[in-house]
């Protein structure tokens, strides 16, 4: 009876911890996939949004030239989105969860808050590449096609769609979520690895200047923001998960504090 009780309890064991193996695996293979995919993808959509409009910069800050540059183009903004909505945000989220399970011992409360604005960041911008994907590409395609009244009616479609997700989703709103993420995280992350945790908050502050320039609508804050996060945070999410992968981050022995907040 006795033999039969240890059989059973060395056969959970075994299941429990073959299931974690297994869960570990997949979250390799996932980040094994991030890793490659992502920074590249990112890029991509980088680079091809910039040759559809025939990389005139100043259509970047002109929605009217921009629709006329990118005038029948449907299907390539759908594929360059597609490369924006994987490359930039939802490969962004198992890392994000990686970083949420070995940092909350240090600070559970904060860790878990900052790890929820990032998530926000990461399924709001992927709905909102995913929104221009379609209803832009769809845009850019009957503007192609339209004369006169109609031609004016999809510019102002393309207007409306722009400012919604461009000024609202993901410069309001986006931001600011990305912001709180990456500087809480890198100020945890710096007293392990100082070099990489700076440059956390680094992408961090460049998403917080982008933001208050959409707000105080100065695009001299907003411009550089928006820059130093299109070049590094595909960099960053790279670099972050070939390192979490040589050099796991320790989980800090640190109790939460006994009001319970762990702050």
């Amino acid at each position: 009876m006795l033999s039969s009780g240890l059989a059973a309890d060395c056969s959970l064991h075994s299941w429990i911890a073959g299931g974690r193996q297994e869960r570990r695996t997949i979250v390799s293979a996932i980040g094994r996939v991030g890793r490659h995919c992502g920074p590249p993808l990112a890029y991509f959509s980088v680079f091809d949004f910039m040759a559809a409009l025939n990389f005139n910069f100043e259509a970047l800050g002109n929605p009217l030239l921009a629709v006329q540059e990118m005038a029948g183009q449907g299907t390539r903004l759908k594929w360059e989105f597609l490369a924006d909505e994987l490359g930039y945000y939802l490969l962004l989220v198992p890392l994000a969860l990686v970083l949420w399970n070995w940092l909350k011992p240090k600070s559970p409360n904060f860790v878990t808050l900052f790890t929820l604005a990032g998530l926000g960041y990461l399924i709001l911008g992927g709905l909102g590449a995913a929104i221009f994907g379609t209803a832009l590409a769809a845009t850019t395609d009957a503007y192609a096609q339209a004369t006169g009244t109609e031609q004016q009616i999809q510019t102002e479609l393309y207007l409306v769609l722009t400012s919604v997700v461009q000024g609202g989703i993901w410069d309001r709103l986006g931001s600011l979520l990305a912001a709180l993420w990456w500087i809480g995280i890198g100020s945890l992350i710096r007293s392990q690895r100082r070099g990489l945790g700076w440059a956390t908050v680094i992408l961090g502050a460049s998403t917080l200047l982008s933001w208050l320039g959409s707000i105080v609508e100065v695009e001299a804050l907003q411009l550089p923001g928006t820059m130093v996060y299109l070049l590094l945070a595909p960099a960053w999410a790279a670099y972050l998960g070939v390192d979490l992968i040589r050099r796991p981050i320790a989980a800090v022995d640190q109790q939460p504090s006994s009001n319970g907040t762990g702050a």
